[in-house]
């Protein structure tokens, strides 16, 4: 995982998913850029090496690009002589590896972006949207991350505690967490625990 929000989020399906805290791990390598150094390290490992870990996941989000980030991903996992990976098809072998890449498959954004798509309809959710896109005639240009931004702004409105980042507040119950986007990670989890 890329970070700490995203590890809230991923915990709170695997709990959901009622997998057994003792045979899964989420890492976060602490943003985008330490991939590489983490998967050389974790490479090292003594439960990477003599084969105790049977399975890794990836998951991080496309950003602006997801052909780019699948390409910038398959090269830090040739680096390590990892396979080359494709979105949410799980490689299976020995030890199995599989990459899931955030909104879903083919799609720009990040986590932020899958979690609104599960409030959207809703009135806080069409409020969260109405709110940044009033900010962006207010100020009279595109603002960046948008749906970090709106995502932000749908945490500030709802109720509940106030908290920060959607990975906490998809743990909180502040998205919903039955909603049809949510099916390909879980499909994608559930392959690579099986």
């Amino acid at each position: 995982m890329e970070g700490i929000d995203d590890c809230w989020f991923l915990g709170s399906i695997f709990s959901e998913m009622e997998l057994d805290p003792t045979r899964v791990l989420i890492i976060s390598v602490g943003g985008q850029d330490n991939f590489a150094e983490y998967f050389q390290l974790f490479r090292k490992h003594s439960k990477y090496k003599n084969g105790t870990i049977k399975s890794i996941a990836i998951l991080c989000d496309a950003d602006d690009s997801f052909s780019g980030k699948t390409n910038r991903m398959n090269a830090i996992f040739s680096s390590v002589s990892w396979p080359k990976m494709t979105h949410a098809k799980p490689i299976p072998g020995v030890r199995k590896f599989g990459l899931f890449i955030f909104p879903e498959d083919g799609q720009d954004g990040d986590l932020e972006h899958l979690c609104l798509q599960t409030v959207i309809e809703t009135d806080i959710g069409e409020l969260s949207s109405d709110t940044i896109n009033r900010a962006q005639q207010i100020h009279g240009l595109s603002l960046n991350n948008l749906s970090k931004r709106q995502s932000q702004t749908y945490l500030a409105i709802s109720s509940g505690n106030l908290c920060r980042g959607v990975g906490r507040g998809f743990a909180d119950g502040r998205f919903n967490r039955n909603h049809e986007k949510l099916k390909p990670i879980r499909i994608f989890i559930s392959e690579m625990v099986n």
